[in-house]
Formats: structure tokens, sequence, C-alpha cells
């Protein structure tokens, strides 16, 4: 979620607009990748971004049930260019029931590429 929250225009990042956040919905709901997105997006902007993602979210009867933690491992903080674990919020309406398929084709490719990677070393 917190990568969705910068396009290419501005010249200085800040924390997405309510419209931009509505651009993102809209988006998902498609289940359509976002486009237009910039990589200039500070730590900071991005976590007030995605704060208003969740808050639209959760408008929609989808309340927090958790959290989670991603980029846990310093290769892959390496491979997308961070330094530490990023944070991320469980949504009621993420939750699959046991033994649920998991869909694949609105993954990001290089993510799961470097799951495969991870995964077949630890093998």
């Amino acid at each position: 979620m917190t990568a969705a929250l910068s396009w290419h225009g501005g010249a200085l990042a800040v924390c997405p607009s309510h419209e931009r956040v509505n651009t993102i919905l809209r988006f998902q709901e498609a289940k359509e990748p976002v486009r237009g997105l910039a990589a200039d997006l500070s730590m900071r902007d991005a976590e007030c971004g995605r704060r208003r993602l969740v808050e639209k979210l959760e408008a929609v009867e989808n309340r927090i049930v958790g959290y989670k933690a991603g980029l846990t491992n310093a290769k892959i903080q390496a491979r997308f260019g961070v330094t530490s674990p990023v944070r991320g919020v469980l949504l009621e309406k993420m939750l699959l029931a046991d033994g649920a398929d998991v869909p694949a084709e609105f993954s990001r490719p290089e993510v799961l590429q470097v799951l495969r990677e991870y995964y077949a070393k630890e093998r």
C-alpha cells in the first residue's frame, strides 16, 4: 500500500491528497496496478498516505484486525532500497478462510521473484 501513494508530477513529494488516495482505491477495486508512480516519496509522506488510505477503507466496514511487518530480510530491504522493515495494516476484508487459495495475479512480479529466490535457498 505504501508504495502506491506517489505519482510523477510534483517537484517535491508530499502526503498524497485525498483525491490521489481515491484514485488508488479505484485501481484496487478494478484489480489493476497503480500507474504513474514516483520513486521520490519520503517514508513520512508514504506513512501519511497509508493513514489516509486506511481511513477510507475503514469507512466502508473494513476494520483493522492486525498489523504486518514487511521487508524484514536485509537482502530484500537492499533489493527495494530501504534500510529497515516496514509496517502494514491488516484489514478485515483481507482475511481468507483457512485453506483458501491465495490469488497471485495481483502481486508485483519483483516481489514474487525475491520470494522464489529466498525460499529456493531455504529448501
